[in-house]
């Protein structure tokens, strides 16, 4: 009896898939990289007025010293914003309606930002210049999470990698910073200042030193904080909406409707309508990027 025996050969390793979804086909392809980047996006909304992220039932105002609503009920849109104003030994560490530390928020999206670089080192045969435009734009949401945790939480667990285990030292809250800082100025060096029509509502690089200078005024880094806004200030796309001043004449509402619709008015530094399986996602994120004083 004749008993014959065979394995995988060597050539299987580089046979390339082309049938099914996967990590490597991904990247085969331009359009599926940006569909991806897009993935991202919805993080803007989630952290943003309407997204329920930042603070659950939206009410971020609880945080401050400002009452709220009349009612007495208990409810995410009901009386527990008045509960976090009035009784602050309500938060607690396994009670707290903004706490964002989890697997499922947080931590699972800078896996996912650092899961996208990390496949995209391996796998990428794209130009320099393409890949800095998609590694700016998803580095910009990195440091946009670590923004939230950030300002919770001052120094908090980096990783700028895939995690390889699961006990990795809290760095200090400077260091937080810098990190936020130094992904937020690759961002800034690598993006465009508009984007063509094809594009338009991506990460630009006037978002990116936005966002910066809004963080830095939480880290108390005062001069970083003016730089990165003299520069919004220095590309010349931006500026004070004119007719403001109207507002007792009805131009509030056409305002308020113009954000609403995403219609252009220089006040916006960055507006989004990225699609994401296939639904479109429009978010305005002018209240996080800008630094105000109201």
């Amino acid at each position: 009896m004749l008993l014959t025996l065979s394995s995988c050969n060597d050539w299987l390793d580089e046979v390339k898939q082309t049938t099914t979804v996967s990590d490597e086909i991904i990247w085969q392809d331009e359009t599926q990289v940006d569909k991806y980047v897009n993935s991202f996006y919805p993080l803007l909304h989630d952290y943003g007025q309407f997204g329920e992220a930042q603070f659950y039932g939206s009410f971020t105002e609880s945080l401050t010293d400002a009452f709220k609503y009349g009612s007495y009920t208990l409810g995410h849109r009901a009386g527990h914003p008045n509960l976090y104003v009035l009784t602050p030994d309500a938060i607690s560490p396994d009670n707290c309606l903004y706490s964002i530390w989890l697997r499922s928020t947080a931590y699972k999206q800078i896996r996912e930002t650092n899961q996208f670089l990390s496949l995209q080192r391996k796998y990428s045969e794209f130009s320099a210049d393409r890949n800095k435009l998609w590694e700016a734009q998803v580095r910009f949401f990195r440091a946009f999470v670590y923004f939230q945790l950030a300002k919770r939480h001052g120094g908090v667990i980096l990783y700028d990698d895939l995690p390889v285990s699961t006990n990795k030292a809290r760095s200090s809250a400077e260091e937080t910073w810098q990190f936020i800082a130094d992904d937020l100025d690759f961002a800034a060096n690598n993006l465009p200042k508009e984007w063509d029509a094809a594009n338009k509502g991506r990460i630009t690089q006037g978002a990116a030193y936005a966002l910066k200078s809004r963080a830095m005024l939480y880290a108390k880094r005062w001069q970083d904080a003016y730089d990165a806004a003299n520069n919004v200030i220095a590309l010349k796309l931006y500026g004070l909406t004119a007719n403001m001043k109207m507002h007792g004449k009805g131009i509030i509402k056409k305002r308020f409707w113009s954000l609403i619709m995403m219609l252009p008015t220089g006040l916006i530094i960055f507006s989004t309508d990225i699609m994401y399986h296939n639904v479109m996602v429009m978010t305005m994120v002018q209240q996080e990027l800008l630094p105000r004083k109201w």
